[in-house]
């Protein structure tokens, strides 16, 4: 009888071991950590409405300099001239000491900092120049919905229409 209760007992272990190695396999974790926590996490990052080239690649432009990005890689694009429902440009980003979450809110600022200083910013040091076409191609970017994978934006015509009226953002005036 203890011999069928210590080989019941290996075989319970095993099976919770199993199981253990299964659910982190299917998690995607490396050694028990979460990805999350991995410090070369990676996110995708989307822009829908992007129907012309230049939108994308100021928003890349932002992207690659804004805090907590490592590294940001275009992954893929779909530009329709015509159509912005269709259209919609993807990057890869690797992250550095932050999270999606925190990385929206670094880039809707960055945005802003953008447009309130007319195209030149400052960071480290760095002086970071953006020509008053640029800026008015990322007047209408917004945080359309994050996960802890994927963080989408939109341009949203209405939104750069209602900043152009309000003339808060002029970077024609911002530079004279």
């Amino acid at each position: 009888m203890v011999k069928t209760v210590r080989g019941l007992k290996a075989v319970v272990m095993y099976v919770v071991a199993a199981c253990v190695l299964a659910s982190c396999a299917a998690t995607g974790s490396k050694n028990g950590k979460q990805a999350e926590n991995d410090p070369e996490h990676t996110v995708t990052v989307r822009l829908d409405g992007a129907n012309q080239y230049e939108i994308a690649t100021v928003f890349g432009k932002i992207l690659n300099t804004v805090r907590g990005v490592a590294e940001a890689r275009r992954y893929s694009s779909n530009i329709v001239p015509e159509n912005p429902q269709a259209s919609s440009v993807v990057w890869r980003v690797k992250l550095e000491g932050t999270d999606p979450f925190r990385l929206e809110s670094n880039i809707m600022k960055m945005i802003g900092d953008v447009l309130a200083s007319g195209g030149e910013i400052h960071m480290k040091g760095v002086a970071y120049r953006y020509t008053a076409a640029e800026v008015d191609l990322v007047k209408g970017i917004r945080p359309a919905g994050a996960t802890s994978r994927e963080l989408q934006f939109v341009v949203d015509r209405e939104l750069a229409r209602d900043r152009e009226f309000s003339g808060r953002y002029d970077p024609y005036r911002a530079r004279e």
